[in-house]
């Protein structure tokens, strides 16, 4: 398992100027993890927390979609790509006010654990965090 450490940061939306929550993931770390560009993408979302499964078949894919459709805490995604140093590298974007819904606001601090084909986002409650 490795952990990376992110932030919330913002998009913007363009007609009013209001910011709103966004996660990005992107480097080549995702590849590393099985998340290539084009890769589908199951997520999942509760209080303060994500979670990315790759789908790698057909058979998981209707049955990730029976279960969001009859619970409505998920959605798909497809890995799209941006450059780092002229490099073309996975990238995984969620944006949104439903992202303030779950607990992510613009600067806090996100935990990222990851596995082979999983990806888990967590909120860091830095009032909980003891510094030694």
């Amino acid at each position: 398992m490795n952990t990376r450490i992110q932030t919330v940061s913002f998009a913007q939306k363009s007609s009013k100027h209001q910011k709103r929550p966004a996660i990005r993931l992107s480097g080549q770390w995702l590849w590393e993890f099985g998340f290539a560009i084009d890769s589908q993408v199951v997520v999942t979302y509760g209080l303060g927390k994500f979670s990315f499964q790759l789908v790698d078949d057909v058979a998981s894919y209707k049955s990730y979609a029976k279960k969001m459709l009859q619970s409505k805490a998920g959605r798909f995604l497809q890995v799209s790509s941006v450059y780092s140093n002229r490099k073309k590298v996975p990238s995984l974007v969620l944006k949104g006010n439903f992202l303030a819904e779950f607990g992510f606001a613009i600067g806090d601090v996100l935990v990222v654990r990851a596995d082979f084909g999983s990806l888990e986002v967590v909120v860091l409650d830095l009032d909980k965090v003891k510094l030694q």
